[in-house]
């Protein structure tokens, strides 16, 4: 099984290892992790979403795109206020999308994740648990899965503050 590629994030004089590196679009090793909690996710409108990340700035809201040829299949979006991350699914093409959040605190690396696995249909599943303390550096990544055990491909990413 091929290693993990990883990228160098620095946050607070420490170094985050991310498992996905800049520009690149491969398909990387699932990351085995907890469901997330009951009660933790909820799918919301595609306005509603809008309504959280509109008038906000970089570093604030952070958007990530999956790399897939032509159409974007899925979006990703780490919403600062309030320390959401959203996964949406905006391709009819039977596969679902994962957000995936990375950061680092006194206490190690940590990560986060959520998936839209209910179809193109114009909602986003917003995970809304997370706690990170202001100013600490994330790490982004969305990618198209094939089913809840499937590898990841097409995965795009991108950086920002919580």
């Amino acid at each position: 099984m091929p290693a993990l590629r990883r990228a160098a994030l620095a946050v607070a004089g420490a170094t985050a290892l991310l498992p996905f590196a800049a520009g690149t679009s491969a398909a990387a090793e699932p990351i085995p992790s907890p469901e997330p909690p009951p009660g933790s996710t909820q799918y919301i409108s595609e306005k509603e979403l809008a309504d959280l990340t509109g008038g906000t700035t970089f570093g604030v809201t952070v958007e990530a795109r999956t790399t897939d040829s032509g159409a974007i299949g899925g979006r990703a979006h780490w919403i600062a206020d309030g320390d959401k991350v959203a996964a949406c699914d905006t391709q009819a093409d039977g596969k679902r999308v994962r957000a995936t959040i990375y950061w680092n605190d006194s206490t190690g690396s940590h990560y986060a994740w959520v998936e839209d696995a209910n179809g193109a249909n114009g909602d986003c599943m917003i995970r809304n648990d997370l706690d990170l303390p202001e100013g600490t550096k994330v790490g982004l990544e969305v990618c198209l899965k094939s089913g809840s055990e499937g590898r990841k491909e097409y995965c795009g990413t991108a950086t920002g503050v919580a």
